[in-house]
């Protein structure tokens, strides 16, 4: 009887400290939900959204960020050009943009080369903000 009780402790010791399948699934999925955005994703949520692709990142008109709005920005080196206009029916892919036209000059500004590009359009310059989770 004693080596009984000594298997069956080990038994319920063992199964109570494994993961469940529940506890498991919501790991994975949490892991699976942190990615940087893509540009379906965001016009999902904002079909009308200004936004193009550049180096694998979504890039989001800035007009509406205030403290990109209140800062100097500075032209640095061009970087990219906008290749092709988006179309609904077709996948959004790299170089496309949803209003910029095509051949719009793409540039890196010198205070945050690494999260601003600024594209001069229509003798205009537009700051874009990168996207990115986090």
């Amino acid at each position: 009887m004693k080596p009984f009780l000594s298997f069956l402790v080990l038994l319920l010791t063992l199964t109570g400290c494994m993961p469940s399948e529940k506890s498991r699934s919501v790991d994975d999925s949490l892991a699976i939900a942190t990615h940087n955005p893509t540009a379906e994703e965001v016009l999902d949520q904002s079909p009308d959204a200004d936004l193009f692709q550049f180096n694998g990142f979504v890039y989001l008109n800035a007009r509406e960020v205030e403290w990109v709005q209140q800062s100097e920005w500075t032209i640095g080196s061009k970087v990219g050009t906008i290749a092709e206009r988006y179309r609904s029916s077709f996948p959004f892919e790299e170089g496309m943009a949803t209003r910029l036209p095509v051949g719009t000059e793409l540039y890196e500004s010198r205070e945050r080369a690494a999260t601003i590009l600024i594209a001069k359009a229509d003798g205009k310059q537009i700051c874009y903000l990168k996207m990115v989770e986090g």
